[in-house]
C-alpha cells in the first residue's frame, strides 16, 4: 500500500497548483492540515487553501522527493515559490518574490488507505508548531523585501533550502564574458570593456541581450551570455575578455540591499560563511557578488548578493530530512 502512495505522490503533486489540481480519491474528507500559520480538520478546508494562494499568489511547486519515513508515514521535500498579487500587478509594480523549502509529513488511515493528515514544516523558521509567530514573521518578511530584480535574463537555479538569513541553490551551467578588474578603476574600465562585447564588439559582429547579474570576483568582473547567443561561439576581438562556462553547482547566498561597497560585501561574506560554519555547509571556494541593477536603481531597491560555492552535492539537499 505505502508503495503505491508513495508512487500517487511522485505524479499527482505535479498538479498541486494546476487547473487539473491533486486527485482528491486518496484523502480523507476528515483530514488534519497545518503548516505553521493555517491549519484545517477537513479536506474541503484544504482544498480552499491551495485555491487561495494559487489565485493570489501565483505559486510554483517543485517536488524533490519522496521518502517513507514511518510505517504509515511518509515525507517529501519541496520547494515552493510565490509572487504576492503576481498575476495582478505589472513587474514595474511592487510585487514581492518570496520563497519556502521544507518537509511535509503525510500519514495514512490503514483502514481506509487514504491521507488523514498533512503537517508542513519549514526549514526557515524553528519554532513550526501552529499558530507559529515565528512563521508569520517570516511570511511578513518576504511580503515587505524591496529588492527589485529587473526583467531580464539570469542565470537558472532552485533554491534547495531557504532559512532565514540565507539560502542554498542549485545553479544549471551558464557562459559569461570576463574582464580582469582588481580595483574600483579596472572594474569600471572592465565593466565599458564586457558592454561594448555584449553590444556587438566581437567577431561575429552579434549583439545580445541584456542579462542579469554582473558577477564581481576578487580579480574579475563577468557578464552573464543569454540563451539568444544560442550555440554559436561568440569571439571577443579585445584580447583581455574572454567567454567560459560556468559549471553550475551548488551555492550559498545572502541578499542585502544598499550599495555594493566593499565593507558591506565583508560584512556579508563574513556573515555568511559564519551562518555556514554553524550549519555544518562546508564552503568550497571564493566568494562572489552578484549585482542586478543598474546604476540608476534608488540604492534601496537594489538587489546585491554574496555567493559561496559548498562542497557537497545537491543530492544531500534533497532528501527529506
Amino acid at each position: 500500500m505505502m508503495q503505491g502512495m508513495k508512487a500517487f505522490l511522485q505524479e499527482d503533486l505535479e498538479n498541486l497548483f494546476n487547473e487539473r489540481g491533486i486527485d482528491k480519491s486518496k484523502y480523507q474528507e476528515e483530514m488534519e492540515f497545518e503548516d505553521p500559520i493555517t491549519s484545517y480538520s477537513t479536506l474541503s478546508g484544504y482544498l480552499l487553501n491551495i485555491q487561495m494562494l494559487r489565485y493570489v499568489f501565483n505559486p510554483q511547486f517543485e517536488l524533490h522527493s519522496v521518502e517513507r519515513t514511518g510505517k504509515f508515514e511518509l515525507t517529501t521535500r519541496w520547494t515552493m515559490k510565490m509572487e504576492f498579487f503576481g498575476k495582478f500587478l505589472p513587474p514595474q509594480i511592487w510585487r514581492p518574490e518570496m520563497a519556502w523549502t521544507g518537509v511535509s509529513i503525510m500519514e495514512v488511515n490503514p483502514e481506509t488507505g487514504k491521507f488523514c493528515k498533512h503537517v508542513d514544516k519549514w526549514d526557515s523558521i524553528a519554532d513550526n508548531s501552529y499558530f507559529s509567530s515565528e512563521g508569520l514573521q517570516d511570511l511578513l518578511r518576504q511580503i515587505t523585501q524591496v529588492y527589485q530584480t529587473p526583467d531580464l535574463e539570469s542565470p537558472t537555479y532552485t533554491v534547495l533550502r531557504r532559512f532565514r538569513d540565507y539560502e542554498i541553490r542549485l545553479y544549471r551551467p551558464f557562459q559569461f564574458a570576463e574582464a580582469p578588474a582588481s580595483d574600483q578603476r579596472t572594474k569600471g574600465e572592465a565593466f565599458m570593456k564586457l558592454a561594448g562585447f555584449i553590444f556587438g564588439e566581437n567577431k561575429e559582429n552579434k549583439k545580445l541581450a541584456m542579462t542579469t547579474p554582473v558577477y564581481t570576483t576578487r580579480e574579475s568582473l563577468q557578464f552573464v551570455i543569454g540563451s539568444d547567443a544560442g550555440d554559436a561561439t561568440i569571439t571577443p576581438v579585445r584580447d583581455d575578455i574572454t567567454c567560459a562556462s560556468a559549471g553550475g553547482g551548488v551555492y550559498a547566498a545572502v541578499k542585502f540591499n544598499g550599495l555594493a561597497i566593499a565593507s558591506e560585501v565583508q560584512e556579508n561574506t563574513r556573515h555568511l560563511r559564519r551562518r555556514l560554519e554553524e550549519d555544518g555547509y562546508p564552503a568550497g571556494g571564493e566568494e562572489l557578488l552578484a549585482q542586478y541593477n543598474d546604476p540608476g536603481t534608488l540604492p534601496f531597491f537594489r538587489r546585491n548578493e554574496v555567493l559561496i560555492p559548498l562542497a557537497m552535492e545537491p543530492s544531500t539537499l534533497l532528501q527529506g530530512t
